[in-house]
């Protein structure tokens, strides 16, 4: 009777641990799969905020005029409701925060640049506003390029 005892109990762990292996095993596959499901979409969506920002970005950099004021709020829009709203809904915290940084950053530079067309084009001041809004502007760029790297497993 012992034997069989004994035998039963092994039969129960040996079910048990096989069982929780499988769980274990089923588990970190669906983890992956979940990781892995939106990373083309992301990294399309990623790539083409990115592409849409920069344009803005040089776009108001090199506004002169009502013509491209116009323009420019238009690549903002675009960027800020269309690119960012697909990129919100795909990405991680650290990337949408980089996107709306960058975004933020853009518009600034944007405002500024309006200053400057519409009357502080001499002032030396303003001027070197406009050029430091441009340095942070490269720097969110890169800031967004590295969070979409980190979240996506690209190497820099």
């Amino acid at each position: 009777m012992s034997t069989a005892i004994v035998v039963g109990i092994f039969t129960l762990a040996g079910g048990a641990l096989g069982a929780g292996v499988t769980a274990l095993i089923e588990h970190m596959r669906s983890k992956h799969e979940d990781a892995n499901r939106f990373h083309a979409d992301r990294q399309a969506a990623y790539a083409s905020f990115l592409a849409e920002a920069i344009k803005w970005a040089t776009a108001v950099e090199h506004m002169t005029g009502q013509m491209d004021q116009d323009w420019v709020w238009s690549l903002g829009h675009q960027v800020r409701f269309t690119q960012f709203a697909l990129l919100d809904l795909l990405s991680s915290e650290p990337v949408r925060n980089a996107a709306r940084e960058l975004v933020n950053c853009i518009e600034q530079a944007a405002l500024l640049n309006q200053e400057y067309i519409r009357g502080r084009g001499t002032d030396k001041d303003a001027l070197e506003e406009l050029m430091q809004q441009s340095r942070q502007m490269v720097e969110m760029i890169d800031a967004f390029k590295d969070a979409a790297r980190q979240e996506l497993g690209i190497a820099a």
